[in-house]
């Protein structure tokens, strides 16, 4: 809600809502949280917190957390009961009740007539425009108007649910004074609407359209909605000065708990009597539910709700005092007199002081303050004030500096004139003195300099011979001035270095002889390393040296292949023939049986051969078939089988040229 026209403040009213998760068969719901008043430049926030495990009013003005009977700039701020919160403008006539749930807006007609816009519809006293839309047109159903006066909120994603479509448009329903046929079951709790209960308001204030709201957010499954609905329709008769005592008739369903030192009442105050009521903005007229203190006591102010017998004194820290009670406040002894029940106080008693210490050393000054142990009372002694210490320094002759002092109980430093020194390694020169320096082989020297402190300069003794032959390295000597050349890197023969743990070959004299530099007893020699040949002292082949290693290679019997031509007839053809070649071992020695040389001879000969026919090629373009012997695998035997006879050929070698026998073969 808020004003067409901004006549008054620009009052307006904003609903801030959260989405309600809803029962699965019932459709989604909105559910305040916060209540927003704008009125000129304030903003009042009307909120809900829980505090230890119960919802508690919460009343924000500018920000700010406020209490009840908090007002500023016109604006009034009350809490009823534990969450119904109340602001009032009485300059205006308006007031605004919040409930973390419900919320109801009065403003007076003569003001507010025809300039009010939004969801509370139009100040005209006529239904007929409540469903005015922002556009200016009339939506067939509130319900239907109420989604064009949403407003955004840049701290939310929307006002709908994150998913979900909003709820779609329904009929308008008839506003009628009479309850109207629900699909949803009674709900004992909203039948007190049409109840004896509230008999006398039914002419004042129609119930039907509450009656139908309670059913309906009850069938939504928000089961404390009928004790909401309850509270807003006695809130409206109460405004028409109809008290209905509705929440003992809900058998404690409804019960509003009050703290142990008040009671209930339906109907109070809206603004209950206090002991400073004299001191408070001006009485607000009407009716109101909460707690309130019993009829033998009276609240002790607006601010604290504590309820007191009779009014008492006020103390400093506001809250009550009572008569004959004593305390002590900024230094002065307090009784909240019985007579009058009035604050009355005096000024704590001192013990008297003596005679103040005298302070006439330099720096020391007389100063009163609070005892640490009694701050009450004051004492007067001696502190140290730095500022007070003589600012002028003695002027000291050439050759001389000025040095401070600080003696132990002193407040100023004492300065004095000294000659000047050059400190070095803890000790202290004078101008002009030599001395060793930290680093041997070094003399150092206290200099004075014209505008600066004596400085110490320091020179590095002169060595003359630093120059090292090749493989030697210039290095300091522990505890000498001067260094030695120190061997770095064995020397070859021709004066070459050669770095520790490096290798040399004397390539002059022999490649396979590597030589390691290595350092023994500080002496550098080239050691020659033995080379990693493999053992060939069981070879049964020949032998054959490669780089500085010889290997084995054993001439075993095994199938060979040569390619060769074949003619026979004019006609020839190349293809590879198998033979047998290769070592086989053989032993001749003495038998003492025999008395004799025995000899035991094998030979590389075929084993295992199988006949190849191949098709021999003529000059005159025909092919003749062949047939020769295909060795296919060789070994040593103990004697030496002669060949076979085989067909007349001839075996031609492209690189002879000539004829040749060969195994299986025969020249014609």
């Amino acid at each position: 809600m808020r004003e067409i026209h901004a006549r008054f403040g620009n009052l307006s009213l904003y609903l801030d809502n959260h989405y309600c998760t809803a029962s699965a068969t019932a459709a989604a719901a909105r559910c305040p949280r916060a209540l927003s008043i704008h009125y000129k430049s304030m903003d009042i926030v009307l909120t809900v917190t829980m505090v230890h495990g119960k919802e508690e009013g919460l009343t924000l003005f500018d920000q700010i957390p406020v209490s009840s009977g908090f007002s500023k700039n016109g604006v009034l701020v009350s809490v009823l009961g534990t969450t119904t919160m109340r602001v009032d403008i009485p300059a205006l006539g308006v007031s605004v009740t919040f409930n973390g749930q419900v919320f109801q807006a009065r403003l007076p007609y003569s003001l507010f007539h025809n300039n009010t816009e939004g969801q509370c519809g139009t100040c005209t006293n006529n239904q007929r425009d409540d469903c005015l839309q922002r556009d200016g047109t009339t939506a067939a159903s509130c319900k239907d108007m109420a989604k064009t006066w949403l407003v955004p909120d840049s701290r939310k994603d929307g006002c709908w649910a994150p998913t979900g479509t909003p709820p779609t448009a329904s009929p308008a329903a008839p506003v009628s004074s009479t309850p109207t046929p629900t699909p949803c079951p009674p709900q004992p709790l909203c039948d007190l609407m049409l109840s004896q209960v509230f008999a006398e308001c039914h002419n004042l204030v129609p119930p039907g359209p509450f009656f139908n709201a309670c059913i309906s957010d009850h069938c939504r499954g928000r089961l404390e909605v009928p004790c909401q609905s309850l509270e807003a329709y006695a809130e409206l008769c109460r405004a028409r000065g109809v008290c209905s005592d509705w929440r003992g008739a809900t058998g404690g369903l409804c019960d509003l708990t009050c703290p142990p030192t008040k009671v209930y009442k339906p109907c109070g105050p809206i603004q209950p009597a206090t002991c400073n009521s004299r001191n408070q903005s001006p009485q607000l007229e009407g009716m109101a539910e909460g707690c309130f203190c019993p009829e033998d006591q009276i609240l002790f102010n607006a601010h604290m709700g504590i309820c007191v017998q009779a009014c008492p004194c006020v103390g400093p820290d506001g809250f009550p005092k009572f008569p004959g009670e004593r305390w002590v406040s900024n230094c002065q002894s307090c009784v909240c007199d019985e007579g009058s029940v009035s604050v009355q106080c005096k000024p704590l008693p001192c013990d008297a002081q003596g005679q103040p210490p005298p302070c006439n050393r330099p720096g020391f000054v007389t100063v009163t303050r609070p005892r640490a142990e009694n701050p009450c009372c004051p004492e007067t002694v001696c502190v140290c004030n730095t500022t007070t210490c003589p600012q002028s320094l003695p002027v000291c002759p050439p050759g001389q500096e000025s040095i401070c002092t600080q003696e132990e109980g002193d407040c100023c430093p004492t300065f004095r004139c000294r000659p000047q020194l050059c400190s070095y390694n803890g000790t202290f020169y004078g101008v002009g003195a030599t001395f060793p320096g930290a680093l041997p082989c070094h003399m150092c020297t206290c200099l004075s300099g014209d505008t600066q402190d004596p400085t110490v300069q320091c020179q590095e003794d002169a060595c003359n011979n630093t120059t090292c032959p090749q493989g030697f390295e210039y290095k300091r000597v522990a505890g000498q001035c001067c260094g030695e050349c120190v061997q770095t890197a064995c020397l070859t023969p021709d004066g070459q270095p050669v770095q520790l743990n490096e290798t040399w070959v004397n390539s002059h004299v022999d490649n396979c002889t590597v030589y390691l530099c290595e350092a023994e007893g500080g002496v550098h020699l080239l050691t020659p390393q033995p080379a990693s040949c493999p053992d060939v002292s069981s070879c049964r082949g020949s032998l054959r040296k490669t780089g500085c290693c010889y290997s084995c290679e054993e001439d075993s019997c095994q199938v060979r292949i040569n390619t060769t031509i074949l003619w026979h007839q004019g006609c020839e053809t190349e293809v590879n023939i198998t033979f047998c070649e290769g070592s086989c071992p053989g032993a001749s020695k003495y038998s003492a049986e025999a008395q004799a040389m025995q000899h035991q001879c094998t030979c590389c000969q075929e084993r295992r051969v199988h006949e190849e026919t191949v098709p021999l090629h003529c000059p005159n373009g025909s092919a003749i078939l062949h047939t020769y012997t295909h060795v296919d695998e060789c070994g040593c035997t103990p004697f030496c089988v002669p060949a076979p006879m085989a067909p007349p050929a001839c075996v031609w070698h492209p690189a002879l040229r000539a004829p040749a026998a060969h195994l299986g073969l025969a020249p014609p």
